[in-house]
């Protein structure tokens, strides 16, 4: 049976949207702040300067009068100790890049869920469409029932039969429409589009699916953006391990200062200076080992929930890998085996009906048993679709063109 494309916005073009859908701003907006914050971690902070007087007599407030009064000017600096700041910029970069991650793992959950209605839409609109076609061919068989009845060659049950099965089809249609109006809005929402009708390839072979469980492990762990932020992760914990280790060597202050004197009764005075280092003293050695001890705990946990992660992806892709071989299978028995099987048995029965050999019943069951056939033949189309969606998803990257 032929189907008219229907006007509509392509897979593809819907796809295209989804960079621009909220969400996925949203968490871009967050990896660039992540990513301004490189600098603020990584670089020292601004130096101190001092301004002041020091030792000024508060009964005259003159510089000349006192020997130890001086006017002071003066500048500190904090200097982390070496490795510390190189380490928060790893830190800080690995965030980054978890972040870029989540990023990509949120359009990859958008774009298997555009596939997932996607599918659903093209199958319900060739449902329609094949119970539409069902009603002409009801009514073109209510019209020779009738005429029969007209000359005694038929019942007035034939023609309430035809005219049941023309009102659940009706009935099914309306129930259908309703669906694809849902998904539409499903559609909608996962693309941030506003989509009343889709296009769709009315291709009627199943796209081959040549990906052993292996290879699609091994992709998995490459492009699969979730496994790929729990790797960034796992880097970053070997970062923070290693800046609780340098939490035990201190951090130092310099400082230098320039104090100037006036001439007192004439006699010259000796301006001064004065240069200072001062550091912390990290001697609570317990506390120290337990923030190692609590990193690496981290990472540990990191590590094997990345594990974990790996082996549900892996059952999961056993699972569907099974499945979309089941449902070729089913497909191409269905396709090139029963239908043509059908299709020879209804072109008999109406040759048979219209020669008076058999009772409307049975052309009227064989057509069913068609119409069955092709809905069913559609829903394993879709589903063979939507299942190598969900193995997309999986593993992150696209691998068959529709």
């Amino acid at each position: 049976m032929h189907h008219m494309q229907k006007p509509g916005i392509g897979l593809d073009s819907i796809l295209h949207a989804v960079s621009r859908h909220p969400s996925v701003k949203m968490k871009s907006a967050e990896v660039e702040a992540a990513r301004r914050r490189i600098s603020m971690r990584s670089t020292l902070m601004d130096p101190m300067l001092m301004i002041g007087v020091q030792n000024l007599p508060t009964n005259s407030f003159r510089f000349d009068e006192e020997m130890m009064t001086s006017k002071m000017v003066g500048v500190s600096q904090i200097l982390p100790f070496f490795g510390k700041l190189s380490t928060e910029e790893s830190i800080a970069r690995q965030e980054v890049g978890t972040l870029q991650e989540n990023t990509a793992e949120e359009e990859n959950r958008l774009r298997r869920d555009i596939r997932l209605a996607f599918f659903d839409i093209a199958h319900l609109e060739k449902s329609v469409e094949t119970n539409r076609q069902h009603i002409k061919t009801l009514n073109e068989l209510i019209d020779l029932s009738e005429h029969s009845l007209a000359v005694a060659k038929g019942t007035q049950h034939d023609v309430l039969a035809l005219k049941l099965e023309k009102a659940q089809t009706e009935s099914t249609i309306a129930d259908q429409e309703s669906m694809i109006n849902m998904r539409l809005a499903d559609l909608s929402g996962a693309s941030n589009l506003t989509i009343n009708a889709v296009s769709y390839d009315e291709n009627s072979q199943l796209t081959p699916f040549p990906y052993s469980i292996g290879l699609l492990d091994s992709l998995a762990s490459v492009f699969r953006p979730a496994l790929l932020a729990m790797y960034s992760q796992t880097e970053q914990s070997a970062f923070e391990i290693e800046r609780a280790r340098l939490m035990k060597y201190p951090d130092f202050s310099l400082g230098l200062i320039y104090m100037q004197r006036d001439a007192i009764g004439g006699m010259k005075q000796s301006d001064m200076m004065t240069a200072q280092l001062s550091f912390n003293l990290p001697i609570f050695s317990r506390k120290l080992g337990d923030a190692v001890a609590e990193q690496e705990a981290m990472r540990t946990a990191r590590q094997e929930e990345t594990s974990a992660m790996k082996l549900e992806i892996h059952a999961m892709l056993g699972s569907l890998l099974g499945r979309v071989g089941g449902l070729r299978k089913e497909y191409q028995i269905l396709s090139s085996e029963i239908l043509p099987l059908s299709d020879q048995s209804l072109a008999t029965s109406r040759a048979n009906y219209q020669n008076n050999k058999v009772e409307l019943g049975e052309v009227l069951r064989t057509e069913l048993a068609i119409l069955h056939q092709l809905h069913q033949k559609y829903q394993l189309q879709a589903e063979y679709d939507k299942t190598i969606a969900q193995i997309e998803y999986l593993i992150g990257v696209d691998l068959i063109t529709r």
